[in-house]
């Protein structure tokens, strides 16, 4: 086994955090939530040398319609959020309509558990603060920037 994975999955057993690792692909998931069909939601640990990778992706189901005017507003809404973000970013695929909150962290600091923990948490918290605003880009023609706006004055 990985030696940063041995060490990640230690901090999880000690904090009773419910993964799966799969030593073939060499990840591990972690589910953090339900989408509204049900689905998992899962957050997902890849070992990529010098930093480890996370990422919380969902995809949108069938029957989301998603014209031109949304996908553009899709994107613009991503390009919004990300500008001025310290740590991570969001990353939209249109052709398969997923989208991801990704952000990475440095192996040489997987000695520090709160950094660890910190930078596992840290997708989940943005994921769930900025998917509401997805929702609104999708359901109303609100502005981007009013969706934007709503959300950032909320969490303050």
């Amino acid at each position: 086994m990985n030696k940063n994975f041995e060490i990640i999955l230690k901090y999880f057993n000690e904090e009773n955090v419910e993964y799966t690792y799969d030593e073939d692909k060499e990840f591990i998931s972690i589910v953090v939530g339900k989408s509204n069909s049900g689905k998992k939601i899962f957050e997902d640990l890849i070992d990529d040398g010098p930093v480890l990778r996370v990422y919380i992706s969902m995809k949108f189901g069938q029957n989301i319609r998603i014209d031109k005017n949304t996908k553009h507003r899709l994107l613009e809404y991503f390009h919004q959020v990300n500008f001025g973000m310290i740590r991570g970013n969001f990353e939209y695929d249109s052709e398969m309509k997923l989208f991801r909150f990704k952000n990475y962290f440095e192996s040489e600091m997987i000695s520090n558990k709160n950094y660890v923990m910190y930078n596992i948490v840290l997708p989940v918290i943005m994921f769930k603060k900025y998917l509401l605003g997805v929702k609104d880009v999708i359901k109303t023609n609100k502005s981007v920037k009013s969706i934007i706006n709503k959300i950032e004055s909320e969490s303050t």
